[in-house]
């Protein structure tokens, strides 16, 4: 809401402040890319980092942890981290 607030003000500012219609169409140009780059789908979802993930796998591989402190740390169900493994190993 906040990012469609902005470029909406941005359109109307442009309109009623710039009189050189070259200056406009460059202007809405720039506005009208920058509403297409901040809606893209990509900014629906936050990201999400899996290096914690790796690392007590890691870990876990180097038998620097036990699969239970794996599970534990990753707060999901030992039989997880074993299948897990199995299927890795």
């Amino acid at each position: 809401p906040t990012k469609d607030c902005f470029i909406e003000f941005a359109l109307e500012h442009l309109e009623t402040e710039y009189e050189n219609i070259g200056t406009k169409t460059k202007y809405k140009t720039i506005i009208n890319s920058l509403k297409k780059y901040v809606n893209e789908s990509r900014f629906a979802s936050p990201e999400k980092s899996d290096r914690f993930e790796r690392l007590i796998y890691r870990a876990l591989a180097q038998e620097l942890i036990s699969a239970s402190k794996a599970a534990s740390l990753l707060n999901t169900d030992l039989n997880y981290i074993l299948d897990k493994i199995s299927i890795l190993g």
